[in-house]
């Protein structure tokens, strides 16, 4: 998501959108251009910045008819490299989305014509079954693999890289029929899970802390308002999963976690620095606008327009499309970091939330960060 390949995603859906075949062929260029990068380096197999990241988007241009069906024989050579990746990391513990086994895995979700990939995923299944540690009350949980390759017994319940992002792998992999009871039991479970450690808002100002430390000393109440962590992206979970599981419980959590996020609009308090997608207001306003496209809630309705607004407010021009001038992003702080091109932090993630603001788009190319069905 970071790199070029976001920046493909732009090009042909703005060129489409204007009918203007230079964009088009710009995009064109990038996949041509990436095709032979990896033919001619190392290059991870990660979602993030790799193989799986490039595979989604072949996927995702030929099911939304921007390149030829054809175009899928380049990535068949892949396919051992990424199952041998799937199968290794989710052994190892390593399920985080951007960088582990889901992201790798969701990108086999996008094409199951080939039986072997089939295969690949109920074995990425089933480890997750494993790795869950299953409570009373039927609840489960999974430990967070941290980046430095080890388990300290944290829960990550973020979407970018913890347990929110297991259960809307869990719920594209049974709406594909891999492992179903599986998938429905691991569901069920984990969402009881939230439903466990649902926080006081009054007090924590927040639904649910980003981490649980097993000394709880440690945990940190407040969590950002962005895609990557915090209450949003644990809220568009536990939507997905009440349609799922058919609980209306669940449904009515997830509503109220959007129904008090939308009125926490300060962005010192909120932890909110620039206008990228990861923990930005363009992610911030595409959550509330996808929820409003779902629910029809005119609280998640207002609340996109308003992120929408403070997105425009980070352009260093006011002609920021026009003469290519930046908007502000960062990669993690508050320093600001210009010139970003990518889906996940830069400049491609911005523009297409702003083009689906004002004509929404009719493609999922918000699947690759969990927020529509690979179908």
């Amino acid at each position: 998501m970071s790199g070029t390949w976001g920046q493909a995603i732009y090009m042909f859906e703005f060129g489409i959108l204007t009918d203007n075949q230079t964009f088009i062929n710009h995009g064109v260029k990038i996949i041509e251009d990436s095709i032979i990068k990896i033919n001619n380096s190392k290059v991870s197999c990660s979602l993030s910045n790799g193989l799986a990241g490039f595979g989604w988007l072949i996927n995702y241009l030929i099911k939304n008819d921007f390149i030829d069906e054809d175009s899928i024989d380049v990535l068949r050579p892949s396919h051992p490299y990424l199952l041998n990746f799937a199968g290794q990391t989710i052994k190892d513990g390593n399920y985080d989305y951007l960088h582990g086994a889901l992201g790798t895995g969701i990108y086999l979700l996008s094409g199951l014509e080939d039986l072997t990939l089939t295969i690949g995923l109920e074995n990425l299944v089933q480890q997750l079954n494993l790795l869950c540690i299953k409570g009373p009350k039927y609840t489960g949980k999974w430990t967070f693999y941290d980046y430095n390759g080890r388990h300290n017994g944290q829960i990550n319940t973020s979407l970018s890289h913890g347990m929110a992002s297991i259960i809307l792998f869990l719920c594209e992999a049974f709406k594909a029929q891999i492992a179903p009871s599986i998938c429905l039991e691991l569901i069920e479970r984990a969402v009881n899970f939230y439903h466990s450690i649902c926080q006081n808002t009054d007090i924590d100002k927040c639904f649910f802390p980003d981490m649980l430390y097993t000394d709880q000393n440690n945990t940190k109440k407040k969590s950002r308002l962005a895609w990557c962590y915090g209450d949003l992206g644990i809220g568009w979970a536990l939507l997905e999963a009440s349609a799922i599981l058919n609980d209306s419980s669940t449904y009515d959590l997830a509503m109220a976690i959007f129904l008090y996020s939308a009125n926490r609009r300060s962005l010192p308090d909120n932890e909110v620095y620039d206008a990228g997608f990861c923990h930005g207001t363009a992610g911030i306003a595409h959550i509330f606008h996808m929820v409003y496209q779902k629910t029809a809630d005119l609280n998640c309705k207002d609340a996109a327009r308003f992120w929408i607004n403070k997105t425009l407010s980070f352009s260093s021009s006011k002609n920021a499309i026009v003469d290519h001038t930046p908007f502000s992003t960062i990669s993690g702080t508050s320093s600001p970091l210009l010139g970003e091109i990518g889906l996940l932090e830069g400049m491609a993630g911005i523009g297409m939330v702003l083009l689906n603001s004002i004509c929404s788009s009719k493609t999922n190319w918000d699947s690759c960060l969990l927020l529509s069905s690979l179908k």
